[in-house]
């Protein structure tokens, strides 16, 4: 080969400058290396350099110590080749010879189609896998020289070329002897077991003890002693990942992992994870709903109270902390109530209830406690029948249940039994059973009870007061069964009598024992009372009324108990007089009609008997004291009762017409004087008139003692 150079054209005449350089050659090279034998083999690459030259076929041997090394001669595909030598360029056809017991390998390859292509420039012709025998700490593989390496051209002429074979260093992996677990990626704190409800999913990290320093390991879970709970895992890493447990549900896991170094070193252990119970917050309480009967006495049990709770030997404390707290209350864990709950008041509660596990955490519902409504018994009210209003005469009906109650709504009541012989139980027809109350002979008061009933359940016993009188014909006051002279003497008798009691159903009680409604022979029951009104029921006017009916004129009983002209009083009154002690005085009693027409009178005269004495002598029998002359028109009869410090006195017609009674004079009553200053007065006065009507009256006192000279009151002797 040469090579040629031209100078410039501009100088001397060009000359050629030949230059002589040697022929390209190729070459074979085993590089020096340091392999990893830890796998038993090592693969080692035959690399072909053309330097130039245009090499289409070759052929080598190489030498390989038996101590340190070894071919596999398997030939899986069967193609002539030990599979242990590979990596020939395509297009050329291999020759591979193995001597095992000289521990040569001869290789050559060829283009064996026209023309003859050239190998490229560079290129790894062969790869060898050898066995590694013994764990020899470095080896040669070297070229042989018999036969020697040759090279051919494109041409088929040999060219000439070099090998080179470098020392080869063989290593050796240290597999893992430990698998660690820490609680952090730092891997400086050991893991001591995965909290419950720990939501990761990274719980722990893997770390491999190994003396190959710097090996990258990789962990994965495998099969055998210790796998149980492995598919509860898995692994991203070194970092072991789970769901979040439940100590309650499992304590430990169970699992077994193997670490691998990557260079044919593995280790295996088994772990077992531990659950750590953690206090966790209640879930739940209950009973939600609960019932309890209405009416029922305060500490009545509800429920036991309930809690959920992930730790289930927990402990618990309830309380109220919304609602109603002064119907329910806790004892413990019972829910009780507080009062007696009424279901007609209110037939549900919501109460919020909190329950606190022993670590503090606590949980809160609301809780519904719905009153079951039962069927309540009647109630009862007593009956005092006010005779104001009502008095018995004769049957009576008596609607005894319109002040009783039943709490449950639209609940009929009706009368169960009833303790007096003299009452019956009837039905009414607008409302519901009442009592036919029909009194025995007489007049009086009785108390009797009954009982209530809703069908189901009896009402507590209520009284009934009642007061009753005898059904007596009007003016009937001596209660004989008919109206005649005796009882215009009666009626006189009960207006004069000495009952504590102003109440016409009383009149019987005391003094004479009249028939309270044959005594009040016009019904003036007390009257209606307006001012300056009688508050007598028996007076002087029911006599007159008495005399109708005996004439058979009932007219006046059922009429008005005052007189059309009540708003012009009569006027009764007594005189005054000068007199001193030792003195006999005449008084007069004196009617003013102002225009009624008076048909009788009555009154008492009190005086002071310190000052006045009066003479109830009678020595002429006619009923009227000798020291009171009357000044009555005919057919007016007087009635006259002298006690000590009162003469009573009644006058009326017992005749038909009835004559009235003039202005005037209606009587004189003469005093025996023993020192001077006493009061005359008139009491308990009354006056009817013609039809027998009470007739309002008023009265003027009068009195005894020394008189100016001013003052003048002529007296009347008779």
């Amino acid at each position: 080969m040469f090579f040629y150079t031209k100078s410039s054209s501009y100088g001397p005449p060009p000359q050629l400058v030949l230059t002589l350089s040697p022929a390209p050659a190729p070459s074979l090279t085993i590089d020096a290396a340091t392999l990893d034998a830890s796998f038993g083999s090592i693969n080692v690459p035959v690399n072909f350099t053309s330097n130039g030259a245009s090499i289409s076929s070759l052929a080598f041997s190489l030498d390989y110590d038996a101590a340190c090394l070894s071919i596999d001669d398997t030939d899986g595909d069967s193609d002539g080749i030990p599979d242990a030598v590979s990596g020939f360029p395509g297009g050329y056809v291999p020759i591979v010879t193995h001597n095992g017991g000289a521990s040569t390998l001869e290789i050559g390859i060829a283009d064996h189609l026209e023309p003859l292509d050239a190998l490229p420039a560079e290129l790894s012709i062969a790869t060898i896998v050898f066995d590694v025998v013994s764990n020899c700490p470095a080896t040669n593989i070297s070229f042989s020289t018999d036969p020697a390496t040759s090279f051919g051209n494109t041409d088929g002429d040999p060219v000439s070329g070099t090998t080179t074979a470098g020392a080869l260093t063989l290593t050796y992996n240290s597999p893992p002897t430990d698998i660690s677990l820490f609680a952090d990626a730092g891997l400086t704190v050991s893991f001591a077991g995965v909290d419950e409800n720990f939501a990761g999913p990274t719980i722990a990290y893997f770390d491999t003890t190994d003396a190959d320093s710097g090996d990258l390991h990789t962990y994965t879970l495998v099969a055998g002693t210790g796998d149980t709970d492995n598919a509860v895992f898995t692994i991203s890493g070194n970092e072991l990942e789970a769901p979040a447990f439940d100590f309650e549900t499992k304590t430990s896991y169970a699992i077994r992992v193997q670490t691998d170094d990557g260079n044919g070193g593995v280790f295996e252990k088994q772990f077992l994870i531990t659950v750590n119970n953690v206090n966790e917050a209640p879930t739940a309480i209950g009973p939600v709903d609960m019932y309890v009967d209405e009416n029922q006495p305060s500490g009545t049990v509800i429920n036991l109270l309930i809690t959920d709770d992930p730790d289930f030997d927990d402990s618990h404390t309830y309380s109220i902390t919304g609602g109603n707290t002064t119907a329910l209350a806790l004892n413990g864990d019972t829910l009780e109530t507080a009062a007696s709950l009424n279901f007609e008041e209110q037939a549900s509660y919501i109460i919020t209830v909190r329950t606190t596990d022993s670590g503090g955490l606590f949980y809160e519902a609301d809780l519904t406690i719905t009153v079951n409504d039962l069927n309540d018994a009647p109630v009862a009210v007593d009956d005092l029948i006010d005779p104001l209003t009502l008095v018995a005469v004769g049957p009576t009906t008596l609607d005894v249940l319109a002040n009783d109650t039943d709490e449950d709504a639209g609940a009929l009541l009706y009368i169960e039994s009833v303790s007096s012989a003299n009452a019956a139980i009837i039905d009414l027809v607008d409302v519901d059973d009442g009592i036919q109350y029909t009194p025995p002979a007489g007049n009086g008061t009785e108390s009797f009870t009954y009982v209530a009933t809703d069908s189901l359940l009896s009402s507590n016993p209520a009284t009934v007061d009642i007061t009753y009188v005898a059904d007596d014909l009007r003016g009937d006051c001596n209660g004989n069964g008919g109206v005649d002279a005796g009882d215009f003497s009666a009626i006189a008798l009960e207006y004069f009598d000495t009952d504590s009691s102003t109440n016409w159903y009383e009149i019987y009680q005391q003094g004479y024992l009249g028939s309270p409604i044959g005594c009040d022979a016009n019904a003036s029951q007390n009257g209606a009372d307006p001012i300056n009104a009688p508050t007598l029921s028996v007076d002087v006017s029911d006599i007159i009324c008495t005399v109708f009916v005996f004439f058979g004129n009932d007219a006046c009983t059922t009429g008005s108990v005052l007189a059309a002209n009540a708003a012009s009083p009569a006027r009764l009154s007594v005189a005054s007089v000068n007199a001193a002690a030792g003195d006999t005085v005449q008084l007069p009693i004196s009617l003013t009609t102002n225009g009624n027409a008076i048909a009788a009178a009555g009154f008492t005269i009190e005086y002071d008997v310190a000052t006045l004495t009066f003479d109830a002598t009678d020595a002429d029998g006619d009923g009227i004291p000798d020291a009171m002359a009357m000044d009555l028109p005919a057919g007016v009869q007087a009635w006259v009762q002298a006690e000590e410090s009162a003469i009573q006195v009644a006058v009326a017609g017992l005749s038909l017409p009835l004559p009235t009674l003039g202005d005037g004079e209606l009587a004189t009553v003469t005093f025996g004087v023993t020192s001077s200053g006493g009061t005359i007065s008139l009491r308990d006065a009354s006056v009817g008139n013609a039809s027998g009507a009470s007739v309002s009256v008023v009265t003027h006192d009068g009195a005894v003692g020394e008189v100016s000279t001013d003052f003048f009151l002529p007296l009347v002797v008779r």
